[in-house]
């Protein structure tokens, strides 16, 4: 699904010397900004988060929020409560309350927050789930790092932040070139892990006759069907038809679009398959021409509740991969803004809202999102003596229409049967035609896309 590369904390190649925390190891700490358009002012508060977790003062700053003063009010009495809803539930019962009841009403119900107030958390899920915080159960919410623990009885709003994360600097990037790598040495001789990122790639050893793996690019599969013993494929190259059987054949693209690549599929299979809707996002980044206002304010990085892209963060500190960033080089330095296009009011389903979003996000011009960029940038950083017009270097806008595999939501999707959930009957094998991508495990992330990947190759047929 996604950008993120979750890495177990015993790698330390990818973790000896990352020094980027998503914003939040400033000087100042975390920062919210609130823009005029949607709060009537510029403002930048730093030192908190809406997880609450800061120490230095949650309730303090809070004043500084340009909200109404009953939503100021309530917003502190909420940080400040300590109580337990739960009290009185059975394990099963305060399940079904934290997965069955929307984390918005639980604010309402039980944090006392008004609407005003509520709105402020809204976009807060946008990286992580690509929807407002409203469509969310209490569980994913709490999941997703919001507050709410100290509403039954945990002591705390939220879990402290310990994770490490572990990037290559081009992200996934890295990884599909040490697989190839892997399949086709020639390609790279000299690449490892310890240098992939920054490793030449001859991409006219991918596909040669004499190699016994070929990769071939710019070649877009049409069709799948089963001749025989053999798996027959279909595809266009350089604007010619073509085709190609195998004995066994893996299709690891989107679900969503295997009916259409493989129409003799059993009905119930294609119909499977066709839950899936991925969820989109809008991934922005900035080069501009020094980190020096964003080192005046003491942020790295801020959540702007008022915007298309939710959260910004300086993307500085990750060395690895043979290629090194550390937070104090200076010259130009990369801000990543990152978020989602919400569905319109009312939509019901959340997938249907994942339909609309991905239209909304397309019909956007590159103008609309570059004047997006400028207006935050020069709000938050203008005062610090950010120009726009003179600071901003490039601009590369990655819509991902089809980011994030679909996983399952508390509020949409029923408990299916072990077994005979949606992605498990989607990705049974179809004789000599094996199904993977991270769709077949219903989560985005790069551990599940190689599970699912190692399970298809066992399911194929000995010969």
């Amino acid at each position: 699904m996604s950008w993120k590369v979750c890495v177990p904390n015993r790698i330390p190649l990818l973790l000896a010397e990352n020094e980027f925390r998503f914003g939040r190891n400033g000087r100042e700490g975390p920062a919210i900004w609130f823009d005029e358009a949607t709060f009537g002012v510029n403002r930048l508060v730093t030192g908190c988060d809406l997880a609450g977790s800061i120490g230095r003062g949650m309730l303090a700053e809070i004043d500084a929020f340009p909200i109404g003063e009953e939503a100021r009010a309530q917003l502190k009495a909420f940080y400040d409560k300590r109580i337990n809803v739960l009290t009185g539930l059975n394990r099963r019962e305060a399940g079904l309350y934290l997965t069955g009841t929307p984390y918005t009403v639980f604010l309402r119900e039980h944090g006392g927050l008004n609407d005003e107030a509520i709105e402020l958390f809204q976009s807060s899920s946008h990286a992580f789930w690509g929807v407002n915080i409203s469509t969310l159960s209490i569980h994913e919410a709490l999941a997703n790092g919001s507050p709410g623990l100290h509403l039954l009885g945990q002591g705390t709003t939220v879990r402290p932040y310990k994770a490490r994360e572990g990037f290559f600097p081009d992200g996934t990037a890295s990884i599909a070139r040490l697989l190839v790598r892997q399949l086709i040495p020639r390609v790279a001789p000299n690449a490892h892990a310890g240098n992939i990122a920054a490793a030449h790639f001859d991409y006219a050893e991918l596909d040669r006759t004499d190699s016994p793996v070929r990769l071939r690019l710019n070649a877009t599969a049409l069709n799948v069907y089963r001749r025989d013993k053999d798996a027959v494929i279909t595809y266009t190259e350089a604007g010619k038809i073509k085709t190609v059987s195998a004995g066994h054949c893996v299709l690891a693209c989107n679900h969503s679009m295997i009916p259409y690549l493989c129409p003799d599929l059993p009905e119930a299979q294609k119909e499977a398959q066709r839950y899936q809707v991925k969820v989109p996002l809008v991934i922005t980044n900035v080069l501009i021409r020094s980190g020096d206002a964003m080192e005046r304010l003491g942020i790295n990085g801020a959540y702007c509740p008022g915007r298309m892209h939710a959260n910004l963060y300086m993307l500085k500190g990750i060395s690895s991969g043979g290629y090194s960033n550390r937070m104090s080089d200076p010259g130009p330095v990369v801000l990543t803004f990152s978020g989602a296009i919400a569905a319109p009011p009312g939509v019901a389903d959340v997938r249907e809202g994942f339909r609309q979003s991905r239209e909304k996000m397309l019909e956007l011009t590159f103008a609309q999102y570059e004047q997006e960029i400028r207006t935050v940038l020069d709000g938050i950083l203008g005062p610090a003596g950010f120009n726009g017009e003179r600071d901003i270097l490039a601009i590369t806008v990655n819509r991902w229409p089809h980011g994030f595999a679909y996983e399952y939501r508390d509020l949409y999707d029923p408990a299916f049967p072990n077994g005979k959930a949606p992605h498990h009957i989607a990705r049974l094998p179809w004789g000599n035609v094996a199904i993977a991508n991270a769709d077949a495990g219903a989560s985005a992330y790069l551990g599940n896309a190689v599970d699912q990947a190692y399970r298809s190759v066992q399911e194929l047929p000995a010969s």
